[in-house]
């Protein structure tokens, strides 16, 4: 095997993992002071954002570590997605009640009731994508692989 100059050490690649994991740890704790106002959103915040920053675009590791993120992506990206789908499922079938409520009746009714309101929360959006990249990349890592 040749020697490669710029292959993590294993100081380097222990440090990486606990950026992720101390990335997940913030991202429950801002997720609960989220749900219960706990009032110490800021600075978690700012860990959260800060870790997937740092684990996202840290090029010079392994293809093991490469795996991991990906599957991680994938997760996080994936409730993204399934976030976008609802939303447009949930206004077709609020669209669907304003017509009929403005066939029935002859008076256009509220609009502001075509959009679901859980829809507005991007906040709660970014929260829950952060930790679903954290679980993906977590159970990926116990799995032992990222590869599927």
């Amino acid at each position: 095997m040749p020697f490669d100059p710029t292959a993590p050490t294993d100081e380097e690649r222990s440090r990486i993992f606990a950026v992720v994991w101390f990335g997940l740890g913030a991202n429950a704790v801002l997720l609960a002071s989220y749900l219960f106002e706990l009032g110490i959103t800021p600075p978690f915040l700012g860990l959260t954002g800060a870790m997937i920053f740092i684990s996202m675009f840290s090029n010079r590791y392994d293809d093991y570590y490469a795996a991991l993120r990906n599957s991680g992506m994938r997760w996080g990206m994936g409730v993204i997605a399934l976030y976008l789908f609802g939303g447009a499922m949930l206004s077709v079938f609020a669209g669907g009640n304003i017509v009929g409520s403005w066939a029935a009746s002859g008076e256009m009714p509220d609009l502001a009731r075509g959009n679901p309101g859980l829809m507005a929360d991007g906040f709660l959006l970014a929260i829950v994508a952060g930790l679903a990249y954290h679980l993906g990349f977590t159970l990926a890592r116990l799995r032992g692989t990222g590869s599927r």
